[in-house]
Parts: C-alpha cells; sequence; structure tokens
C-alpha cells in the first residue's frame, strides 16, 4: 500500500485483531471497533486454538493451511511474548490425513511414550507433528496492544449500527459513538456480519456451529500434545489448566449441550 488509507476494522476476535496487527506494520490510519469492552470477547474467547493444517479441507483451499504454519513461526519471532506449543497432534478414529507430509501413522508403544496419562490406548494414530495451538485470548490481545502501540486507533464498547453507503461505494460507519468516514471497511464480525450487510443489499451465508469448551483444573501437565478422535478434542491451555471441546447440534433435547454434559 503507498497511499494512505482510512481503513475501518469491525470486530477484535483473533481476525480483527490479526489484521489491524498487520496492517499496523503499514503505516495505514487504521481504526478497530468493538462492541464489547475487550478484545476477544465472542467466538475467539471459546476457541480450541488449534493450528490444524492436517484437517478435512477442499485441496484448492489446502495451501492456506499449510501456510499457517509458517505464518505462526513469524509471528514467534516478531512477538516474543507469544507461546506457540508446537507439540503436534494425535488423531486416532479417523486416519484420512495420512497422506499429508508432517502426518506419520504411530504405533501403540509410540502413543504411549508420547501421552503416558491416557487410560487407553488406540492400536494406531497420526501424529500431525508440526501442529500447534495458543492461547485465542493471549494472542488476540498481544496483537492489539502492539497494534496500538504502532498507531491503531482502539474503540471498545462501540456498536456498528449502520454502514453508510453512496452510489456504489461504503463510505463510513454509524456507530454508538460516532460516525467514522472510511475509504476501507473491514467486516469481521462472525456470525453478526449477515445481520450489519442485510441493509446493503448483500446476503452473506453465514451460520453458527455450536460447540462446548471445557475448563478442567489439573494438578500438574497431564496432555502434552493435542489430542483429537470420535469422542473428544482435549489439550493443556496451560501447565494446571486442561480444555476440551466437544459439537452440538442445536439447543434441544438430545442434541443440546445438556445431553452432552
Amino acid at each position: 500500500m503507498t497511499k494512505k488509507q482510512k481503513i475501518t476494522i469491525v470486530g477484535a476476535g483473533i481476525v480483527g485483531a490479526s489484521i489491524a496487527y498487520n496492517l499496523s506494520k503499514e503505516n495505514q490510519n487504521v481504526t478497530l471497533v468493538e462492541c464489547h469492552s475487550k478484545a476477544g470477547y465472542g467466538v475467539t474467547e471459546k476457541s480450541f486454538a488449534w493450528i490444524n493444517p492436517s484437517g478435512r479441507v477442499p485441496n484448492n483451499f489446502q495451501h492456506l493451511y499449510d501456510e499457517s504454519l509458517a505464518e505462526y513461526h513469524v509471528l514467534e519471532k516478531e512477538i516474543p511474548e507469544l507461546k506457540v506449543d508446537w507439540n503436534g497432534a494425535l488423531t486416532w478414529g479417523n486416519l484420512t490425513s495420512i497422506n499429508k507430509s508432517h502426518v506419520k501413522k504411530i504405533t501403540r508403544q509410540q502413543i504411549s511414550e508420547l501421552e503416558p496419562h491416557l487410560k487407553e490406548y488406540p492400536e494406531e494414530a497420526l501424529y500431525a507433528y508440526k501442529e500447534g495451538a495458543v492461547d485465542p485470548n493471549v494472542l488476540t490481545n498481544l496483537l492489539v496492544k502492539i497494534a496500538e502501540e504502532n498507531g491503531v486507533n482502539i474503540l471498545f464498547d462501540t456498536k456498528v449500527t449502520q454502514i453508510k453507503k453512496e452510489g456504489t461505494k461504503v463510505v463510513g460507519i454509524h456507530t454508538s459513538k460516532g460516525y467514522i468516514e472510511s475509504d476501507v471497511i473491514v467486516l469481521a464480525t462472525g456470525t453478526a456480519l449477515p445481520e450489519l450487510c442485510k441493509p446493503l443489499g448483500l446476503d452473506i451465508p453465514i451460520e453458527s456451529s455450536p460447540s462446548i469448551i471445557i475448563r478442567m483444573k489439573s494438578p500438574k501437565k497431564l496432555i502434552h500434545t493435542l489430542i483429537s478422535n470420535s469422542r473428544f478434542e482435549a489439550r493443556q491451555l496451560s501447565d494446571y489448566t486442561l480444555i476440551a471441546a466437544e459439537d452440538y447440534l442445536d439447543e434441544y433435547g438430545e442434541n443440546g449441550p445438556e445431553a452432552i454434559g
């Protein structure tokens, strides 16, 4: 970018924070708007935060997942305070990712060496030894903090009420704290995106993907990798905190969170 533009980013989750951080290095006039009182309040706060390039994705998108590994290593160098857990991921019950270059099949004995605290062991598993995980709240707030130090204007407790349009061009946003003129508007609001875009005549096909994140205290570090199988996903968030993730379909009956719990 050569011309200094007025760029407004709506949403201070991991996506909005990352965009603000990267733009802050490009000498642009950037404003980050968040309706809550802190960054990473919504989906980011509840994220499992698995850096997962070996996931089941269409082949034409796989390169984006692969590049994410390199990007996180670059980010570690740029932000020394950032701690990424690069202990890899163990998966069993679905061996479809064996063709990936950084994934290998390991035996029951090798699994027990990696994870000595499991009560039951599969006969084999896939070990994605280059994958990692982060604390999503720590990362998001680090990105916002550095972006602000680099000159980004941060507006918390500021709700966007309308996107202003002149002809075919968007020119700014109306917020609970006034109008912000913008050359570029970036919407990083997750499932709130369709509501913001509907007055513009845009139908954005975004739906929520419900899940449960369970946090548990542990007397010591019990899990060394990230574990994923058909029954659960779990990892060590810190030396004394475990998190586990479970999907559910809706809010009611046998598909609801109460049945999962």
